[in-house]
């Protein structure tokens, strides 16, 4: 008598739980798909702030009452790997939306937009106080992830990025990302992360250009910096790698400005005096690291230097280079086309 008593208490309590599972499943499943707002629901707006996690987004809609629970919104979003896809903004919700319809609105709502624009020859400094400029993210922040430039004498360390990008694999440890920012106009959300953007113009660079010498790379961003034609870029190319070839410093002024940060078209004798690697007119060979971020016809004509007969060049202010077989050539242009 007590053991039949007790299979029918199992019995009835197995019964209660299918019925509280069907129910429970049943719930959930009119909370994620069925679930519609009346014709005349009320709608509200909700504001989600930059960098909220899932569970503050839930929270915040559980308390709107657009949510019935907390929990299960974060569940759900989790489960179809929304949670970190859900932008920033401000949304309009009608009460009785359902899970689906409203992770899907809050997942491909439309994020305003800009342009970012990288010219060629720009260094770090240049992209940074430009970005800051445009109130996308601070000089600092940038710093931190892409490595500050000699100019500054930072700190700051740049985010390997190496095991992303095959082309940052041979790039010295605590190196910048110097060089690898490729030149172009971007297209990116207004609240874009430095991480989002330098994976634009990383991306960029692997496209356009992919795996490149070091060496190569330092001297495309001299080219950049020093002529400006496509020929006369072949044209020196082929001198300064000669000049490399036999130890002969490369006594190019936009190195020395790269490390000091200036501009200027004429270096003082304080600069020329200068201990530093970045001088090359003190140092033969390549400076340590690239001094800007060069574009495609700048790594073209490194890759396919013009052989000429010249050991000397100078640009003057208009933008014309004038060359010189002799260092007395070279003087004597320089007493003609610089002040």
């Amino acid at each position: 008598m007590i053991t039949h008593r007790l299979k029918f208490i199992i019995f009835f309590l197995g019964v209660l739980a299918l019925m509280a599972g069907a129910v429970g499943i049943g719930f959930v499943a009119n909370e994620i798909y069925f679930l519609r707002p009346p014709l005349d629901a009320e709608t509200m707006t909700v504001t989600i702030p930059r960098g909220a996690t899932v569970r503050e987004i839930g929270r915040l809609l559980e308390d709107r009452k657009l949510v019935s629970s907390e929990r299960l919104f974060v569940w759900y979003a989790r489960s179809r790997r929304a949670d970190r896809k859900i932008a920033a903004g401000t949304f309009t919700i009608a009460q009785g939306t359902n899970l689906r319809a409203m992770v899907d609105s809050l997942e491909s709502a439309a994020r305003s937009e800009r342009l970012v624009t990288v010219i060629e020859g720009w260094t770090l400094r240049d992209i940074a106080v430009s970005l800051e400029a445009q109130g996308l993210f601070s000089g600092h922040d940038f710093f931190a992830l892409a490595g500050e430039p000699p100019s500054l004498l930072g700190q700051a360390q740049p985010a390997a990025f190496k095991g992303w990008y095959p082309f940052l694999a041979g790039r010295p440890e605590g190196a910048t990302l110097e060089g690898f920012l490729f030149p172009d106009t971007y297209r990116v959300f207004a609240d874009a992360s430095v991480s989002d953007v330098l994976e634009k113009l990383l991306s960029n660079f692997g496209a356009k250009v992919g795996t490149i010498a070091r060496d190569q790379l330092i001297l495309a961003s001299i080219l950049e910096r020093e002529v400006r034609g496509d020929e006369d870029r072949r044209l020196v190319a082929d001198i300064l790698l000669r000049r490399l070839e036999i130890g002969m410093p490369l006594q190019v002024d936009s190195t020395l400005n790269y490390l000091t940060g200036a501009k200027s078209p004429a270096l003082s004798l304080e600069e020329l005096a200068i201990d530093s690697p970045y001088n090359t007119y003190r140092y033969p060979g390549l400076p340590p690291s690239p001094i800007g971020n060069p574009g495609l016809s700048s790594i073209k004509a490194v890759l396919n230097p013009q052989p000429n007969p010249y050991w000397y060049f100078l640009t003057d202010s208009g933008g014309t280079v004038h060359y010189g077989r002799t260092f007395d050539e070279h003087k004597r242009n320089k007493e003609q086309y610089l002040p």
